[in-house]
C-alpha cells in the first residue's frame, strides 16, 4: 500500500476516535462555534485503500478556493468487518453488528450524513439505516440514477462487480425495475478474472496485472450489447483502464463521493438560517426565533427524521395555468409490498378522496407507498403506485395492490380539469425520494394550495421524545389547504392581518379545504395506537385555527417505521412478533404528534410564496413582515 493512503486514513481514524470521545468542555465549544455542528461521516475499511479513494474524491468533487472550503468528514476506516461476499453466499448474519455499530459510531461522533465506499455492504443498507437517525446514502440507487441520466434510453448495462454482489442481485434488481438488463461476466471469467483482480489489489498487486485481467470480461459484455460499464466494486476502479472500452464507464465511488458532496451541503443548506423577512425573504418557522411546543426537533425538524423515511417530489408549473404536483412518502428503502408496516388512518372530515383507506383500515398495514396529488389526479396517482409496486423486484406474482393515494383540492391557482399530472410525474416523486431536508411550501403536492386565505404548500416537522421516553421520533407531513382563523404559536395571526372566516369583503377566503396530514414514528406500534396518534395530529391542525369546516377533507396516516413491527406478507410463521409499546407509554407520543402537525402546518405557510396562477387568480404569501412584530 502507498504509504500517504495509509496515513490519510490513520489521520481520520483518530479524528474520528477523538470527537467520539469529547469532554463535556469539548461538546461546549462545539456548540459554541469552535468545532463544526455538521460532519461527513465515511464508513470504511472495506478495503481500506478504497476508503482512501473514496476521500481523495470527495476533496476532489467539493467547489473550494481554499482549505475551509472543505467538508468536515469524520472517517472510520474498519478493516474488521467480516468479508461481505462470504457472508452473503454463507447467509452468515454474523457481519450486520459490524455494520449497526459502525454507522452508530459516526453517528455518535457527530455525522449527519454516512457514505460506505462498499457495494457488496449495501445488500445490509436498511439495517444500518434502521439503526441510526441520520440518512445512510445507497450506493446502489445513486449509481443506477447516474446511468440513466447519462444515458436515459439504456437497455443494457454490464456490471463488473464482487461474486457477492452478484448474489444479491443488487444492480439487478434496481435495473430491473428502471427496465434495464444487466449484463454480467461468465462464470469462469467472474472467477478467475475479475475476483482475482479483486484480491490483487486489496494485496497491492501492480496496477497493469489488475487492469487487463479485468478487461477482458468488459470487452466480452460490450460485444453482447452492453452499452455502459458499470464499476460496482469500489477496488475495480483502482485498476481499470477505462480505455479498453469504446462505451461509457460509470464509477459507482465516484457516484458516491458526488452525492455525498451534493447531499451534504443539502443538509448544511437547511440548516442555515434564512435572512430576515424584512428582507423580503422567506424561512422556516424557527429560523425566525420562533418556537412552539415543549419538545425538540430532530436533525431536520422533518418527517424524514424517523430513520428510514423518504420523500419525493415533483412539482408541476406550465404556462399560467397549471400549478400542481406530486409528493410521495416511502416508509423504508425496502420493497414496501413484500414488507408491509402497522398503519392506520383517521378521519377528521370525510369530504375527501383517499384511495385505499378502506383496506388500511381492515388489516392495519400500508402495503406502498403514501402520494398526495391533487382531487382530479387521485387516479393517475393509483395508477403510478401500481405500477411502481408492481416493476418492485419480488412482485412479480402480485396481482392486487393497495394504492394509498390522498388529495386537497387545488382548483382556485390550478387548472384542476387540465389533468396535467401524470403517472409517470408519480413514478419520477417515488424514485427520486431521500432522506434528509424536505422541500416546503409552493412543491409538489403543494404547489397550488390555500391556507387561511394566504399561500399554503407542503410542511414538514418533527418531535424527538428524551431517552427516558424511549427515545422515540414522530414525524409530520402536510398539505396545507383549508381555512378557519388562522393562529401562530398562539396568536390570532388572522385577526391582527384582518384575514379570516367570516369577514365579510374576503368572500374568496373560506374556511373550506382540506388538509393532508401523514404521520410517520419509530416507535413499536401497531394499527390501533397509530389510530390514536393521527387523532392527536388533529390536535395540531386546530392549535392553528381550523374548525374542518363542512368542505373540509381532513386525513392523518399514521404509520410505524420499527422494524419488530413489520409484517412480512409471506411468512413460514403462523404469528407476528415484536413487542408492542403499552398504552400507558402513549401520551409522549401524542404530545409529539400535535406539536409537529402544528408545526409543519407554520411552516407550509411560512415557506410558501405568492403565486399567480389559473384565470389570473392570485395568492399572496402569509406577510412576515408584518406578522413577525406580533410574535416576537
Amino acid at each position: 500500500m502507498r504509504k500517504p493512503t495509509w496515513r490519510v486514513i490513520a489521520g481520520l481514524i483518530v479524528l474520528a476516535f477523538w470527537a467520539a470521545q469529547i469532554p463535556p468542555a469539548a461538546a461546549a465549544e462545539r456548540d459554541a462555534g469552535v468545532l463544526p455542528t455538521r460532519l461527513l461521516g465515511i464508513f470504511g475499511g472495506m478495503g481500506p485503500e478504497a476508503t482512501a479513494n473514496l476521500y481523495q474524491l470527495i476533496v476532489q468533487q467539493t467547489p473550494a478556493e481554499k482549505d475551509q472550503d472543505h467538508i468536515p468528514t469524520l472517517m472510520f476506516s474498519f478493516p474488521q468487518v467480516p468479508d461481505r461476499t462470504t457472508c452473503i453466499l454463507n447467509n452468515d448474519p454474523s457481519i450486520i453488528p459490524y455494520l449497526v455499530q459502525g454507522v452508530q459510531f459516526l453517528e455518535k461522533a457527530g455525522a449527519s450524513l454516512v457514505a460506505i465506499p462498499c457495494n457488496t455492504a449495501h445488500f445490509y443498507h436498511d439495517q444500518m439505516q434502521a439503526a441510526v437517525k441520520i440518512p445512510v446514502l445507497h450506493m446502489i440507487r445513486e449509481t443506477v440514477d447516474e446511468v440513466l441520466r447519462l444515458r436515459p434510453d439504456v437497455k443494457k448495462v454490464g456490471l463488473l462487480a464482487t461474486s457477492g454482489t452478484l448474489r444479491t442481485g443488487l444492480y439487478e434488481k434496481e435495473f430491473r425495475a428502471r427496465g434495464v438488463e444487466t449484463l454480467v461476466p461468465p462464470e469462469s471469467a467472474q472467477d478467475e478474472r475479475v475476483m482475482r483482480a479483486v484480491a490483487g489489489i486489496k494485496a497491492g498487486r501492480p496496477k497493469p496485472e489488475n487492469a487487463a485481467l479485468l478487461a477482458e470480461p468488459a470487452r466480452e459484455m460490450t460485444a453482447r450489447g452492453a452499452e455502459i460499464i458499470v464499476l460496482g466494486c469500489t477496488e475495480i476502479p483502482l485498476a481499470f483502464d477505462e480505455s479498453c472500452v469504446t462505451v461509457p464507464v460509470v464509477n459507482a465511488t465516484l457516484v458516491l463521493a458526488r452525492a455525498a458532496v451534493r447531499t451534504f451541503r443539502e443538509i448544511e443548506a437547511a440548516a442555515a438560517p434564512s435572512p430576515p423577512a424584512a428582507a423580503g425573504r422567506r424561512g422556516r418557522f424557527r429560523d425566525f426565533g420562533l418556537k412552539t411546543g415543549i419538545l425538540p426537533p430532530g436533525k431536520w425538524n422533518a418527517i424524514t427524521d424517523v430513520a428510514g423515511v423518504k420523500v419525493g417530489q415533483v412539482t408541476l408549473i406550465e404556462g399560467t395555468d397549471v400549478r400542481t404536483g406530486v409528493t410521495a412518502i416511502l416508509p423504508h428503502d425496502g420493497n414496501v409490498f413484500q414488507d408491509k408496516v402497522p398503519a392506520a388512518v383517521h378521519v377528521e372530515n370525510g369530504f375527501g378522496k383517499l384511495s385505499g383507506q378502506s383496506q388500511v383500515e381492515e388489516l392495519g398495514s400500508l402495503e406502498t407507498p403514501v402520494v398526495l396529488t391533487n382531487t382530479l389526479s387521485v387516479p393517475q396517482a393509483m395508477e403510478g403506485l401500481i405500477e411502481y409496486t408492481l416493476a418492485q423486484p419480488g412482485n412479480e406474482s402480485v396481482r392486487s395492490v393497495n394504492a394509498v393515494a390522498g388529495e386537497t383540492n387545488d382548483g382556485y391557482l390550478n387548472d384542476i380539469r387540465r389533468r396535467p399530472v401524470r403517472p409517470a410525474h408519480v413514478l419520477q416523486a417515488l424514485r427520486s425520494a431521500a432522506s434528509g431536508p424536505v422541500a416546503e411550501g409552493n412543491v409538489g403536492a403543494g404547489t397550488g394550495t390555500v391556507c387561511f386565505g394566504f399561500k399554503g404548500g407542503i410542511g414538514t416537522s418533527s418531535r424527538v421524545l428524551p431517552a427516558t421516553l424511549g427515545g422515540y421520533t414522530v414525524g409530520v407531513l402536510v398539505q396545507t389547504n383549508y381555512g378557519g382563523v388562522l393562529q401562530v404559536a398562539g396568536a390570532p395571526a388572522g385577526i391582527l392581518l384582518d384575514r379570516y372566516y367570516l369577514k365579510d369583503e374576503l368572500a374568496e377566503s373560506r374556511a373550506d379545504g382540506s388538509c393532508m396530514i401523514v404521520v410517520a414514528t419509530d416507535a413499536p406500534l401497531r394499527a390501533r395506537n397509530l389510530e390514536r396518534l393521527a387523532k392527536r395530529a388533529v390536535f395540531g391542525l386546530a392549535r392553528t385555527g381550523s374548525v374542518g369546516a363542512n368542505g373540509s377533507g381532513d386525513y392523518v396516516i399514521a404509520f410505524s417505521t420499527n422494524l419488530d413491527m413489520r409484517i412480512p406478507h409471506e411468512s413460514g410463521s403462523t404469528v407476528l412478533s415484536g413487542r408492542e409499546l403499552r398504552d400507558d407509554e402513549m401520551t409522549p407520543l401524542f404530545l409529539a404528534a400535535a406539536e409537529a402537525a402544528e408545526e409543519a402546518v407554520l411552516n407550509s405557510l411560512f415557506q410558501a410564496e405568492t403565486m399567480e396562477g389559473s384565470g389570473g387568480r392570485k395568492v399572496e404569501a402569509l406577510p412576515l413582515e408584518r406578522l413577525l412584530p406580533f410574535l416576537k
